[in-house]
């Protein structure tokens, strides 16, 4: 069934699902913009995982295996500094998709690791697991499709950890925690549909601006239209008095 672009359902903004050339010219509209979100967003997870590590050093001599979360950590930024870096605006925008897939993937397999650690406190897995799926969602511009990949990562390995092995700290928390974290994702998905929509609704007015461009006398800065008096109009009165 055809939509008018205005009515089309919010799930299409969940995913690339234009034709590939219309697809294309919206993802490099805003290429530049999106690389640099993308790196704004991952040095600012970086810096909050930095600052999880200077909370745990403290405890180190407690719980000795904090120690691997603290390396985990390390490695990953290590990694996330080197792929965040080479992303450039002048590449493919399915390039950059894969960079952020990576890096999202990797960034799901350290929090699950240090998850696993048996200090792990039900607030703490709740407040960061939800923290990660609402950064990534909300935080990267990419398709909420192109993420779940690193979801399904957090939330597999979220539930392998309360429901397998002797965990007294979560008897109470078993069913409320995979409920909040499939609330948070319901709603991080929502907010990156919502995202895309309107900014392919800016796109296309973009477009028809250009379009106009080549065909009405519209001023460069204000984009109002010459009138065969040589007044200018808003688009909108100009279209609507013929």
């Amino acid at each position: 069934m055809d939509y008018p672009e205005e009515h089309l359902p919010l799930w299409r903004f969940m995913c690339g699902s234009r034709s590939e050339q219309e697809e294309l010219a919206y993802r490099n509209h805003f290429l530049t913009n999106d690389v640099r979100q993308i790196k704004g967003m991952s040095f600012a997870g970086m810096g909050f995982m930095i600052a999880l590590t200077l909370l745990d050093i403290p405890s180190l001599s407690e719980s000795p295996e904090l120690m691997t979360g603290i390396v985990l950590r390390f490695l990953l930024i290590l990694v996330g500094v080197g792929i965040v870096w080479s992303m450039r605006p002048e590449q493919p925008a399915r390039t950059i998709d894969l960079k952020v897939i990576v890096f999202s993937c990797l960034a799901a397999v350290v929090l699950v690791s240090v998850h696993y650690m048996p200090s792990i406190t039900p607030p703490r897995m709740v407040g960061v697991a939800t923290l990660f799926i609402m950064a990534v969602h909300i935080g990267f511009p990419s398709y909420a499709a192109t993420l779940l990949p690193a979801i399904a990562i957090v939330f597999g390995g979220e539930m392998v950890i309360l429901f397998t092995g002797d965990r007294p700290q979560f008897d109470n928390s078993r069913v409320l925690i995979p409920i909040v974290i499939a609330f948070a994702e319901y709603v991080a998905i929502l907010g990156s549909a919502y995202y895309h929509r309107t900014r392919y609704e800016t796109f296309k007015a973009i477009l028809e601006v250009k379009t106009l461009s080549g065909m009405l006398p519209i001023c460069a800065s204000c984009k109002k239209i010459r009138d065969d008096h040589g007044y200018y109009q808003q688009i909108e009165s100009y279209i609507s008095a013929r």
